[in-house]
């Protein structure tokens, strides 16, 4: 496990807020770069925009966990209010080396769950709800360290580890599957202060798995029978593991094809800040089906996409039926888009530090297409991508596809793009979207203005 220095994460003094949906980017027929003629930009060579503080990872992002923090800029502030007002309730093994509890209904709001210290092959958490102002609290009593946690059929709840001697007090070991899961009629929860560390192990599906596959016999499952909704996911580190560092909502929000096509529940009001997840076989952070202002902002991913899987290697992914905003993210490393969005309605990207990302032929830093529900009746997309500074990629800096042509124009304006002044401006920002393109600035170097 790192210890507290360890997770200083470097991360340059100035960040770009930016609202984005990722999943996989398919080729652009019929969308030609030359749409963006002179790529609004100002070829002004070395001129740094204001400012002479290098990009070199002179500032760190921290993220301690466990304190509903708030992290750098505008991002967001808090979580769950209220909790430990009522029992404290000690989860004792139910087998050796595991907590089993199917039926916690006896716990009431403000209740808080301790988990005690020791090593653990599972722990499975079932039926319990808290209240609005009075969640359920699990807590971490001295380290735990699991295989893996499950929740299920639970309401105002917040999993928050604490630091113990500069440990994370909640480590998720070496999981087979799924590090942590929250699935199945659940909502109203925070999860923060939770290492996921997958490095012991090749099998790990993904770190964080929140979501729940549509079931017939369980209405809350299917839509529009339920609504996850208020989802704070801060303060984690998760690395190391083979697929997805967080797999957020369902990815089938017009229907499921693995499970008769039944249409999952939707999530609401989902906001992600402050993790690092770092060296990643797939996507680094993917929340999809997540609507009414989702919130990705101030996290780290680094080395994501490892095992350059087409359609499964992006940074961070604002998903289809999504809408929000991405922003203050650091995003470096990575073999496919830094940034993807699908979404609907008004999204935005600004504000992040994107590093040599989409390293694969064939990908762009930003990516940005409309994928319209087939179940709701959504606003088309329109995408605001301004303020971000980027270094290196294959293809487009900045790509507004739209190739359904369903997007209405947007804007790209304000960003930053460094090395690449031997390229053609038409290379580097395109858009299908017919988007305002203006005052970008090519620089040979990435000082942050």
């Amino acid at each position: 496990m790192l210890r507290k220095s360890a997770h200083l994460v470097t991360i340059v003094v100035w960040l770009a807020a930016c609202a984005a949906c990722t999943e996989s980017a398919p080729s652009d027929a019929g969308i030609d770069a030359a749409t963006a003629p002179d790529g609004g930009a100002t070829r002004d060579g070395a001129t740094p925009l204001d400012g002479s503080t290098p990009l070199d990872g002179s500032t760190a992002l921290d993220a301690t966990g466990g304190d509903g923090g708030t992290p750098s800029g505008s991002c967001v502030t808090g979580g769950l209010r209220g909790g430990g007002t009522g029992d404290r309730i000690v989860l004792a093994e139910t087998s050796p080396g595991e907590i089993y509890r199917p039926d916690l209904s006896a716990v009431g709001p403000g209740d808080t769950l301790v988990i005690p210290a020791g090593s653990y092959t599972g722990i499975e958490l079932r039926h319990f709800r808290g209240a609005e102002g009075a969640p359920v609290t699990i807590v971490n009593e001295g380290v735990v360290v699991t295989a893996w946690i499950r929740v299920y059929f639970a309401e105002h709840f917040r999993l928050a580890g604490s630091r113990v001697g500069g440990e994370y007090g909640i480590q998720v070991v070496g999981p087979s599957g799924v590090g942590v899961a929250i699935s199945t009629a659940t909502g109203h929860y925070e999860v923060s202060g939770i290492e996921v560390d997958g490095t012991s192990t090749s099998s790990v599906d993904a770190g964080f798995l929140f979501k729940s596959d549509p079931d017939a016999s369980v209405p809350e499952t299917v839509y529009p029978g339920w609504t996850i909704d208020e989802v704070w996911i801060h303060d984690n580190y998760i690395h190391g593991v083979t697929g997805e560092g967080m797999y957020i909502g369902h990815t089938y929000p017009g229907g499921d094809p693995y499970h008769g096509g039944l249409v999952p529940v939707r999530l609401g009001h989902v906001r992600i800040w402050n993790n690092v997840v770092e060296d990643t076989g797939w996507d680094g952070i993917q929340l999809s089906n997540a609507r009414e202002g989702a919130v990705i902002c101030g996290n780290v991913v680094r080395g994501f996409g490892r095992l350059s899987i087409d359609a499964q290697r992006a940074g961070i992914i604002l998903g289809g039926n999504t809408e929000g905003a991405v922003f203050d993210n650091l995003v470096v490393n990575g073999t496919g888009n830094a940034i993807e969005v699908f979404g609907y309605g008004e999204c935005s990207v600004h504000d992040n530090v994107l590093l040599d990302t989409a390293t694969l032929a064939g990908e762009d830093v930003i990516y940005v297409d409309g994928r319209p529900s087939t179940v709701e009746t959504n606003p088309t997309l329109r995408v605001v991508t301004e303020r971000n500074v980027i270094r290196n990629g294959s293809r487009s800096f900045v790509r507004h596809a739209n190739n359904d042509g369903s997007m209405r124009p947007g804007v790209i304006a304000d960003n930053r793009l460094c090395d690449a002044l031997d390229r053609p401006l038409v290379s580097l920002i395109s858009t299908g979207a017919g988007d305002e393109v203006r005052d970008n600035v090519l620089a040979e170097t990435c000082d942050a203005p």
